[in-house]
């Protein structure tokens, strides 16, 4: 499961088959995860970020 601590980092709770489970810090992921409303949700990559359409001039 996917969790955010009181400063905004993101960690990966995880679960053994004991029973037990462990809270990994996720480092080098990017906010391309929000939070919307009580759960997690991936966002889109925005129309901006795709590649630039090429344009030719007449000959």
């Amino acid at each position: 499961m996917l969790t955010q601590d009181t400063d905004g980092a993101l960690h990966v709770l995880r679960a053994a088959a004991d029973g037990t489970t462990t809270d990994v810090p996720v480092n080098g992921l990017r906010s391309a995860v929000s939070r919307s409303s009580t759960r997690w949700t991936a966002r889109r990559p925005s129309a901006s970020r795709t590649a630039p359409s090429v344009r030719t001039s007449p000959a």
